[in-house]
């Protein structure tokens, strides 16, 4: 067989395009895994997870439903705010009116949030154990987040995961992208960096009737309806 100019070229050209192709390819799938779940979370890594200042306010949406979704009873508004800062053992917490982790739905009085290097701690009081010497609360939700993070939340005695770092969650104050928890108690938190918690499940709660027979389960859900401007 002869090859002329013209076929070399040609040749030569489908070479080049399936190089191209191969390339392209390659290009792709490394602009698919940095979009992937272990990219760095979004939108912002410059963000605090959840920024606080005194007098700050988060509105909430809190209904009950049972497990097919139905909502139990009348909706109403759960406010938590930042009544002040305070700081205990060289560390600063923000002083939360009401429960800031929206998951008992009728917990009020002071519980507190630290902002620390691996995310935000959660305390109910800033007592230290006099048996163990060990400090108040403990790391909630870490931040930055990777996808299946497992972490214990000491407070608990339970492991909290990382579902997600692009979790969608749509509520009455818009659409966020949001770092996803789940705990081993049945909780979920939706978290988005520079506005804190967009949406919130309590675990399931079993209600019984007065022979012991299970009526049915429900959970409470927190949903955000405004949050402080920044």
């Amino acid at each position: 067989m002869i090859v002329t100019t013209n076929m070399h070229r040609r040749i030569g050209g489908r070479v080049v395009l399936a190089r191209l192709r191969r390339r392209g390819g390659w290009l792709l799938a490394l602009l698919l895994a940095a979009c992937s779940e272990s990219s760095p979370t979004g939108p912002d890594p410059e963000l605090e997870l959840w920024p606080r200042t005194v007098g700050d306010e988060w509105v909430y949406r809190l209904t009950y439903v049972d497990e097919t979704g139905t909502e139990l009873g009348v909706a109403r508004t759960d406010t938590i705010r930042v009544v002040r800062d305070t700081v205990d053992n060289g560390l600063t917490w923000s002083v939360m009116d009401g429960n800031p982790l929206l998951v008992a739905g009728t917990a009020t009085g002071s519980h507190y949030l630290g902002n620390h290097t691996d995310g935000v701690w959660f305390a109910t009081n800033l007592s230290r154990d006099p048996i163990f010497n060990t400090g108040p609360g403990g790391l909630t939700f870490k931040y930055p987040a990777s996808p299946r993070d497992r972490y214990l939340l000491t407070y608990e005695d339970a492991v909290m995961r990382v579902e997600s770092v692009s979790a969608r969650a749509t509520v009455p104050a818009g659409t966020f992208q949001c770092v996803r928890y789940t705990s081993d108690l049945g909780t979920s938190h939706w978290l988005t960096p520079g506005v804190g918690i967009v949406r919130a499940e309590s675990a399931p709660t079993n209600e019984y009737d007065t022979s012991g027979q299970l009526v049915h389960t429900y959970r409470s859900i927190a949903v955000l309806v405004s949050a402080p401007s920044r």
